[in-house]
């Protein structure tokens, strides 16, 4: 059944996270509480909650810590969902047959709920495009961050060599708002 979008008087939008995104952001600040910036419905689905989700836990260190979605959970940053009937088993089952099982579900979910889907992932963002599901990558997510959080040059600069370095990310260069992250980089 879609959801359709609305929180109290104002309209938000359900977005739908695969397991790189979740990584992407949790970088942002250790956490994922960042995710209340983006005034957006965040969804995690089944299968990306039970894979093993890590981060570095400093830039100059090469230990890790998995990431606590249970926590995110418990403060409402965050809502776990599942194929809720048989389209969305089905959209499932037939996205894994080229997708990991994490960005399977969360575009099953995306393109049966008519929720948005952030991924950086190239395959799942090729096929959601063939399907008509709208998406959002980290770069586009962080120019929304940024934005939001109104912080400075240096701050966001610093933000994103952070999920650079923690969550080892780099957008690829086909990526939606790619050149902006480069750019910022360069900036500082």
């Amino acid at each position: 059944m879609p959801n359709d979008g609305k929180t109290g008087s104002k309209a938000a939008t359900n977005v739908v996270l695969d397991t790189c995104c979740l990584v992407n952001l949790a970088a942002v600040d250790g956490t994922l509480e960042c995710l209340a910036k983006f005034e957006l419905i965040w969804h995690v689905p089944t299968a990306v909650q039970a894979e093993g989700i890590f981060i570095r836990t400093a830039i100059d260190s090469r230990e890790v810590r998995r990431i606590d979605v249970d926590t995110a959970v418990l403060s409402g940053a965050v809502k776990i969902c599942a194929p809720a009937d048989d389209a969305e088993n089905t959209l499932y089952v037939e996205f894994a047959l080229s997708l990991d099982d994490g960005e399977a579900m969360a575009l099953a979910i995306a393109k049966n709920r008519g929720w948005k889907l952030a991924t950086d992932d190239r395959k799942a963002r090729v096929r959601a495009s063939g399907v008509g599901v709208a998406l959002a990558t980290t770069p586009e997510l962080m120019q929304v961050w940024a934005s939001r959080t109104r912080c400075s040059e240096v701050e966001l600069a610093n933000t994103l060599r952070q999920i650079g370095t923690l969550a080892r990310f780099v957008p690829s260069d086909d990526s939606p708002a790619a050149r902006w992250w480069r750019k910022t980089l360069e900036k500082s």
